[in-house]
């Protein structure tokens, strides 16, 4: 899941401030290069259980049971 997100802030261009510690899971699949940010933010979050909000530049990012 770090693999994803960190690619996600390069291509996006956008920090990533995270509220909790990311899951160890193996996800795989594909993202069409044309797909915006809060899609595919919104595609993650229903498989990950994680919750993504977008301000500005940043996009900050919260695990359930993970703190």
């Amino acid at each position: 899941m770090t693999d994803i997100l960190t690619n996600l802030s390069r291509f996006y261009n956008v920090q990533l401030d995270y509220q909790s510690t990311v899951p160890d899971k193996l996800f795989t699949g594909k993202i069409q290069r044309n797909s915006s940010l809060s899609d595919v933010l919104d595609m993650l979050s229903a498989v990950s259980g994680g919750s993504f909000k977008i301000k500005d530049r940043t996009v900050s990012i919260e695990f359930k049971n993970s703190k």
